[in-house]
Protein backbone atom coordinates (compact mmCIF):
# COMPACT_ATOMS: atom_id res chain seq x y z
CA UNK A 1 0.00 0.00 0.00
CA UNK A 2 1.60 3.20 -0.95
CA UNK A 3 0.41 7.34 -0.05
CA UNK A 4 0.87 10.86 -1.02
CA UNK A 5 0.28 13.92 -0.85
CA UNK A 6 0.36 16.66 1.85
CA UNK A 7 0.85 15.31 5.61
CA UNK A 8 -0.14 18.62 7.63
CA UNK A 9 -2.25 16.36 9.77
CA UNK A 10 0.12 12.63 9.36
CA UNK A 11 -3.19 11.46 7.54
CA UNK A 12 -0.68 9.58 5.09
CA UNK A 13 0.96 6.91 7.85
CA UNK A 14 4.38 7.59 7.07
CA UNK A 15 7.03 7.79 10.06
CA UNK A 16 8.61 9.80 10.51
CA UNK A 17 5.97 12.21 8.88
CA UNK A 18 7.20 14.60 5.88
CA UNK A 19 5.48 18.02 5.21
CA UNK A 20 4.48 16.40 1.85
CA UNK A 21 5.27 13.71 -0.48
CA UNK A 22 5.48 13.93 -4.18
CA UNK A 23 5.75 10.39 -4.89
CA UNK A 24 3.66 7.52 -3.53
CA UNK A 25 5.84 6.16 -0.98
CA UNK A 26 5.22 2.93 0.34
CA UNK A 27 3.43 2.46 3.95
CA UNK A 28 5.41 -0.29 6.06
CA UNK A 29 3.48 -3.52 5.95
CA UNK A 30 4.28 -4.54 9.38
CA UNK A 31 2.36 -1.66 11.04
CA UNK A 32 -0.51 -3.92 10.23
CA UNK A 33 -1.58 -6.71 12.08
CA UNK A 34 0.23 -10.22 10.40
CA UNK A 35 -1.66 -10.92 6.76
CA UNK A 36 -4.00 -7.62 6.93
CA UNK A 37 -4.79 -7.40 3.48
CA UNK A 38 -6.98 -3.93 2.92
CA UNK A 39 -10.40 -4.04 0.97
CA UNK A 40 -10.92 -0.62 1.23
CA UNK A 41 -9.41 2.79 1.88
CA UNK A 42 -10.48 6.45 2.29
CA UNK A 43 -8.15 9.43 2.59
CA UNK A 44 -9.28 12.66 3.90
CA UNK A 45 -7.54 15.87 4.99
CA UNK A 46 -7.53 15.52 8.21
CA UNK A 47 -6.95 11.44 8.33
CA UNK A 48 -7.29 8.26 6.29
CA UNK A 49 -8.83 5.02 7.28
CA UNK A 50 -7.59 1.60 5.67
CA UNK A 51 -10.30 -1.77 6.56
CA UNK A 52 -10.86 -5.26 5.45
CA UNK A 53 -13.67 -7.25 7.16
CA UNK A 54 -11.98 -8.17 10.26
CA UNK A 55 -9.90 -4.89 11.12
CA UNK A 56 -10.11 -1.14 10.71
CA UNK A 57 -7.06 1.52 10.93
CA UNK A 58 -6.24 4.86 10.61
CA UNK A 59 -3.62 7.26 10.65
CA UNK A 60 -3.53 11.21 11.44
CA UNK A 61 -5.73 13.76 13.27
CA UNK A 62 -7.86 12.51 16.05
CA UNK A 63 -9.90 14.81 18.26
CA UNK A 64 -11.96 11.54 19.27
CA UNK A 65 -13.67 11.30 16.48
CA UNK A 66 -11.85 7.97 15.19
CA UNK A 67 -12.85 5.19 17.81
CA UNK A 68 -10.18 5.79 20.08
CA UNK A 69 -10.10 7.40 23.60
CA UNK A 70 -9.25 10.94 22.82
CA UNK A 71 -5.53 10.87 24.64
CA UNK A 72 -2.91 13.04 24.55
CA UNK A 73 -2.19 12.01 20.82
CA UNK A 74 -3.24 14.66 18.64
CA UNK A 75 -1.86 13.01 15.84
CA UNK A 76 -1.24 9.21 14.86
CA UNK A 77 1.85 8.77 12.80
CA UNK A 78 1.30 5.13 12.06
CA UNK A 79 -1.45 3.08 11.29
CA UNK A 80 -3.69 2.58 14.67
CA UNK A 81 -5.96 -0.16 15.01
CA UNK A 82 -9.66 0.58 16.09
CA UNK A 83 -11.27 -2.57 18.00
CA UNK A 84 -14.85 -3.77 15.79
CA UNK A 85 -15.91 -5.08 19.57
CA UNK A 86 -16.34 -1.27 20.42
CA UNK A 87 -18.05 -0.17 17.39
CA UNK A 88 -21.39 -1.05 16.78
CA UNK A 89 -22.28 -1.53 13.02
CA UNK A 90 -24.10 -4.96 13.25
CA UNK A 91 -21.92 -7.09 11.41
CA UNK A 92 -21.47 -4.19 8.61
CA UNK A 93 -18.52 -2.10 7.67
CA UNK A 94 -19.70 1.13 5.88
Amino acid sequence: MYSCGLNKHRQLGIAPPPESVLTPQPIHPKLFAANFLPSGVCAGRYHSVIWNAERIYFVGLNAGQLGTSRDNNKYYVEPQEVSLRTLNFKGHIF
